[in-house]
């Protein structure tokens, strides 16, 4: 422990000395105004390519700013949202500066369920980071202490990276953030319920059109291929977590995704070429091919997401879906977990309100009147399930659950918002031991009310709310208070 208090006040008094501004390359998963902002925009058209990945690029979002001009046809929502979005972009992209930050939190329980957050995972941390960017290359180093952790690492370095721009292809290696789908309060593959996994990540810098006649249809298009380790407390100690992603906006109020991630190898499990392969062409269930449990290859998940902004009806409103795969069936994904929801945005008080109202189930074949139970997220050989340290890595409620969740944000151009989140939940409906949330059945709501501002100090956060859950293992009911901040070193 000492060791690690050492390496944090070391990245303290880098911070301390290093010159003062901002720079990423990246707009990271977890700040809920941030992608209100760019949603917000992306539905006026102002933003063309796709904003379901997560982390976005900030090359392609400040391209698509850099060629808009046409701000009097925006309203005045519109235009807090794009005067948020261009000073954030302003920072993030200076060149050969450095940024440094110190950051905290304290809390009264920490919330059972995340949504889109980049809230603190324990009753206490402390964190320090200093970053970098060039023209080609950036990096970051992140630590956090923790005080109790619920995977007893109480030393992280969460959020850190180093990455380059090679041709339009930025590849990082890191431990970030993801977040695939449309959904606010959830991703049914890949989200930032459990941190972030260390390994690899390959996505496009700038995101145009393809200029062929055959594939210029699709539109601004986005890929994202990720291959990370998982943590070695596990059945299978150390297996790979691989992922691909593809994005397309055939229409700008349209925006399409296919997703497959899948764990493969680890301690005793083969990884050679040909495991690989019969991974990727989907010849990875027993019986096939002559596999049996020695050397089938994996567990996959795969399926798609869709988010129409309407346009048939005076409202601001859109519709989004997602469904993703535990099975394969003749070359598709089957036996499907859902997500549907629908948001809409108006100005209310010369302030912009979102509303988003989301439903989701984990149970596999969710539309059936009897779905099939024990099986999201779980699999016969890598039995601590679809999980990285103890935590779901697509949903968080784990299999076998269902959610329906209100959440609200209002918002203007002062930097402060306030956020409001409401969520039914009925988690683990069969029981299931290696379940994140409990190891028996529970019901349960969870009520939450913050208020965050952003100026040159920093960030703050404050939360008030409550939950009530009965599980076993551990008291997850009552009052939720919690502060944070994140203060830049200028």
């Amino acid at each position: 422990m000492k060791s690690a208090i050492k390496a944090f006040l070391l990245i303290v008094n880098l911070a301390w000395v290093a010159a003062a501004a901002h720079a990423e390359p990246w707009l990271h998963a977890g700040d809920t105004l941030l992608r209100h902002d760019i949603t917000m925009l992306a539905d006026a058209g102002v933003i063309t390519s796709p904003i379901s990945t997560w982390p976005l690029s900030v090359a392609s979002v400040d391209a698509d700013l850099q060629r808009f001009t046409a701000t009097q046809n925006l309203n005045q929502s519109q235009l807090d949202s794009l005067n948020r979005l261009q000073r954030k972009i302003e920072r993030e992209k200076n060149l050969q500066q450095t940024r440094r930050t110190v950051s905290g939190a304290a809390s009264r329980e920490v919330p059972l369920v995340r949504s889109f957050s980049d809230i603190a995972r324990s009753d206490l941390e402390v964190g320090a980071s200093i970053s970098q960017l060039s023209n080609r290359f950036a990096f970051r180093i992140d630590v956090q202490l923790a005080d109790n952790a619920k995977d007893a690492k109480n030393v992280r370095l969460d959020g850190s990276y180093v990455a380059g721009v090679f041709g339009n292809t930025i590849i990082s290696a890191g431990a970030v953030d993801k977040w695939w789908g449309p959904g606010w309060q959830g991703s049914l593959i890949y989200s930032n319920n459990a941190r972030p996994i260390p390994g690899i990540a390959l996505q496009r810098n700038f995101v145009k059109p393809f200029q062929s006649k055959w594939l210029s249809w699709m539109g601004p298009w986005n890929y994202m291929i990720t291959a990370g380790q998982l943590e070695s407390d596990r059945v299978i100690p150390n297996p790979y977590h691989l992922g691909m992603r593809l994005t397309f906006k055939p229409r700008y109020n349209l925006e399409i995704g296919l997703s497959r991630t899948a764990q493969w190898g680890g301690d005793g499990r083969p990884t050679t070429s040909d495991s690989l392969l019969d991974l990727l062409l989907g010849q990875d269930n027993r019986g096939s091919d002559g596999l049996d449990a020695s050397t089938e290859p994996g567990n996959q998940l795969a399926g798609f997401d869709i988010r129409w902004k309407q346009g048939l009806l005076p409202i601001d409103l859109a519709l989004y879906a997602q469904a993703i795969g535990e099975d394969e069936a003749g070359g598709f994904p089957s036996r499907y977990m859902g997500l549907v929801g629908m948001e809409h945005s108006q100005t209310i008080f010369n302030k912009n309100l979102r509303v988003w109202l989301e439903y989701a189930d984990t149970a596999c074949d969710f539309l059936e009147s009897k779905p099939k139970l024990n099986c999201a997220y779980t699999h016969s050989i890598y039995q601590s399930g679809y999980r990285h340290r103890g935590e779901s890595i697509g949903h968080a409620i784990d299999g076998d659950g269902r959610s329906l969740s209100f959440a609200a944000i209002l918002s203007d151009d002062s930097q402060v918002d306030w956020q409001m989140q409401l969520h039914k939940l009925n988690l683990n409906r069969a029981p299931d031991n290696f379940h994140s949330k409990s190891n028996v059945p529970v019901d349960g709501f969870q009520f939450e009310l913050a208020r965050t501002s952003n100026n040159a100090w920093g960030r703050v956060r404050g939360n008030i709310g409550y939950q009530d859950f009965d599980v076993p293992r551990d008291d997850v009911s009552g009052l939720m208070i919690g502060l944070e901040f994140t203060k830049h070193l200028d």
